[in-house]
């Protein structure tokens, strides 16, 4: 195991020298590994590599005996703890783990197809992909919020302004989305969670415009609750984590959307009752 642990990170290395790893053959080799480690050792030393530091340190460097380090060994040391974190060894089969970081997928992936027994466990993949369902969830909730208010206004209002109002919306959501991913450059889940909060706070002020109409004392609550809104979540956009800046500014953005937009629900024969 060791051996093809070793062939692997030679293999990627040679191909992609700045790869990152953390696997137990660098503090584990096998004994194959060893035994050319002291050969390199041995042929350094006829070589003079080490004559100069022999001659200020006044002592000679030797390899010794032949003494490989072995898994037993590290098992019966203050090495165990690591060891067993990160090996597993069975009387007929023994399993390890590796991470490999700074190589793309696609790369990684031929490299395994060389030798049997070697499986890729991509972490950021299956995190991207339970994101993506997740984001997937989160759009169908905002259809489905979109559809019962849709029903739930032609049940109170009337289908005419329920149609109204539900354009209002579907605005409402398209230009808060537009608007932050000309910002960000691009959109994440979190502006998907701002947009359902938008969502539940339009679909308030949309009912707050249909039953005290455009009349003066409605419109400074609706303002100076909209003011506080933002106020509130702007402070959030200021933050440098990506994050909370993306739920941040959806929210904000949305909320003076939603104060712009709103009004157009209510009917121009309906702005004197």
């Amino acid at each position: 195991m060791l051996q093809k642990q070793q062939r692997l990170v030679s293999d990627l290395t040679a191909s992609n020298p700045h790869i990152k790893h953390n696997a137990i053959n660098r503090w584990l080799p096998s004994i194959e590994q060893q035994k050319n480690n002291l050969a390199v050792f041995n042929q350094a030393k006829k070589s003079g590599v080490f004559a100069l530091t022999e001659q200020l340190t006044g002592r000679q460097l030797s390899s010794g005996p032949a003494q490989f380090i072995t898994y037993n060994a590290l098992l019966n040391s203050e090495f165990k703890p690591l060891l067993l974190a990160q090996m597993h060894v069975e009387p007929q089969q023994a399993i390890t783990w590796m991470t490999i970081s700074n190589i793309n997928t696609q790369s990684l992936s031929a490299a395994l197809l060389k030798d049997d027994g070697l499986l890729l466990y991509n972490k950021p993949q299956q995190i991207s992909a339970l994101l993506s369902d997740y984001r997937a969830y989160l759009l169908l909730s905002l259809v489905l919020a979109g559809a019962i208010s849709w029903l739930l206004f032609s049940w109170r209002f009337g289908v005419k302004i329920a149609t109204l109002q539900l354009l209002s919306l579907l605005l409402v959501v398209v230009s808060m989305l537009w608007v932050c991913n000309a910002i960000q450059g691009s959109l994440s889940l979190f502006n998907m969670l701002g947009a359902l909060l938008v969502v539940a706070l339009a679909i308030d002020y949309l009912v707050f415009y249909q039953i005290n109409k455009l009349q003066p004392k409605n419109i400074l609550a609706i303002s100076l609750s909209a003011a506080s809104s933002m106020w509130v979540f702007g402070m959030l956009s200021a933050s440098s984590t990506p994050a909370i800046f993306s739920f941040g500014l959806t929210v904000m953005v949305g909320i003076l959307a939603v104060y712009i937009l709103s009004p157009l629900s209510v009917l121009p024969s309906q702005k004197e009752g």
